[in-house]
Formats: C-alpha cells, structure tokens, sequence
C-alpha cells in the first residue's frame, strides 16, 4: 500500500488539507484563544476549501452553495501532490485513467469535508459572526458597526441597549493599556474608574465579558468531565455533588490563576475558620470555596 505511488500522491494531497482542518481544530480546542475570532477562522477555512476544487471566477455563499455545481474537475491539488502525479505520468506508472479517478478521489474528499463543515455551522451563523465587533481590534476602531442587533439578539433588556449602544461608541475615546488581547481589554474595561469613582462602561463590559465566557467548544467540558471522573472514582463513589462541585471549583479557581496546590497561599481569614463552627454555618459550601478564588473580573458574569 505504501509503495504505491497513486497512494503517496493521495497522502500528499491530504497532509496539505488536513494540515488546514488541524489547525482550525487546535484552536476550537485551546483556552487561550480570542473567542470573538474563532467563527472568522473556520468561515475562513472552509472558502479556503471552496476555492480549492472551484473556478476563481465563482463567487458563492460559503454557507448555501452546494459545492457539487461548480466543481472544476481540473483544478490545482497541490503542490506536492501535482508533482508526484507528474513523475509518475513521466515514468509511464500512472495512465490517463487512473489520474483521472485519482483526481475524483481527492475532489471528492474535499466536497465531502466542505459539506461537512456546512452542516456543523449554525443557522444564525451571520448574527454570531457580529460578536466580532467585541473584539479589541473591532471595539476601539473609530468607524464600527453598531451593536443594536447582538443586543437585542442576546435579550438585553430594551432600557438598557441605547445606553450600551452610547457606551461602544464612545469606549474608543479613553487609552487603554490592553489592545493585545480581547479578555484583557474586557477585564480593564471592567475595572476602569471615572473620576467619580465609577464605572462609565459598566454595563457594555458586563454584556461583553459574558459573551466571552460562553463556551466555544466543547473541548473544555469535556476536560471537566475528565477532572470530575477523576475526583469522584469508584473508591470516592459516596462523594456528594457539594463537596465534588467545591474540588471542582478550587481546581479550576487553581487553574485561572496558573498556581499549584503547593503554590497557592490560603487567605489569612479562612486558615482562621479552620477548626471553627463558622465554616459550618452556611449550607452552601461552593459559595465559600468560589470566594477563595473569585477575581474582581468575575463579579460581572
């Protein structure tokens, strides 16, 4: 199998693509991404896939076109690929027949991957793509769009969207420090102080520090699930779900801060309850715990 040439064209065809799809992949899967670009990135890969196996003269609804009425049956496979088909074609080992079912193959993969990544996209994928306009890039351009229908889209109450309209058209007016990165320039916003000791872009920042903790993928539920297992095994399988959504919290509240169980200084106030009634006074022991680990950022979502 490896020793076929037409097999090792085929391989060279995919690593290219593949390679693409990974990447896109990766970044669904990281925490330490801008959410606000995630959607650009993967309309992005599939016009990239699109504009591999169509006629550049095409311009087609990444989201609607059935891909199978424009397909050029001679398009461009690659580099790597279109050079092995032509040293095999030189040395008489690949006939005209078989390029052709070759080429089918590899156009078919790639109509099949197209098809795919449409299906997965959301119906109101138009609408999402404005959480764009909470990104740091979009947020302090002078020139932006208006934020009316990701608003309204999200149920913010209707008294309250002109003055978050008011406080996106004017955020660009102060100097931030954060203009790298998007949960940064949130997290500044958030903390910002007018001379009156308040908060001028309050309500905009609590709107966009929520749309930013909305889970992207399910990447990291599934690394919840994992830490949970791990916590509750079959020798801890009489652990009650206080106590395991309390571990749970203090792993993650751990985590957010990038400390350790062996780093992590325990506030003066608590090591005081230890061995005391008071700690017992509450019944919800994961507010207690959560106050061990909340930041000031935290307080909006």
């Amino acid at each position: 199998m490896y020793n076929d040439n037409k097999n090792f064209a085929y391989i060279a065809f995919l690593s290219s693509v593949l390679g693409d799809v990974q990447r896109v992949n990766k970044l669904f899967e990281g925490n330490q991404v801008d959410p606000t670009k995630l959607l650009k990135d993967i309309l992005l890969l599939l016009e990239s896939l699109i504009k591999r196996v169509t006629a550049p003269r095409h311009q087609l609804d990444l989201l609607t076109v059935d891909i199978n009425n424009f397909v050029d049956k001679h398009c461009y496979l690659g580099y790597l690929f279109e050079k092995t088909v032509r040293e095999m074609k030189e040395n008489g080992t690949l006939s005209a027949e078989e390029e052709r079912c070759l080429r089918d193959r590899c156009i078919h993969f790639i109509v099949n991957l197209i098809q795919e990544i449409q299906m997965r996209l959301p119906t109101n994928v138009e609408l999402l793509k404005k959480i764009s306009l909470l990104s740091v890039e979009n947020t302090l351009k002078c020139d932006k769009e208006n934020i009316a229908e990701l608003l309204c889209f999200f149920k913010q109450p209707a008294q309250l969207i002109p003055k978050i309209e008011s406080q996106y058209m004017n955020i660009n007016l102060i100097k931030w420090n954060n203009k790298s990165n998007t949960n940064d320039f949130w997290s500044e916003v958030n903390l910002y102080r007018d001379s009156g000791n308040e908060n001028p872009f309050k309500e905009l920042a609590k709107f966009a520090l929520t749309i930013l903790t909305l889970p992207h993928s399910n990447a990291e539920v599934e690394r919840l699930f994992s830490a949970m297992n791990i916590i509750k095994s079959k020798l801890r399988n009489r652990m009650q779900l206080p106590m395991l959504n309390a571990l749970l919290s203090v792993r993650a509240g751990l985590k957010r801060h990038g400390k350790c169980c062996d780093t992590y200084e325990m506030p003066k106030d608590v090591i005081n309850k230890i061995k005391t009634m008071e700690v017992y006074k509450s019944d919800d022991l994961d507010d207690s715990v959560l106050d061990l680990f909340i930041t000031e950022t935290d307080d909006v979502i």
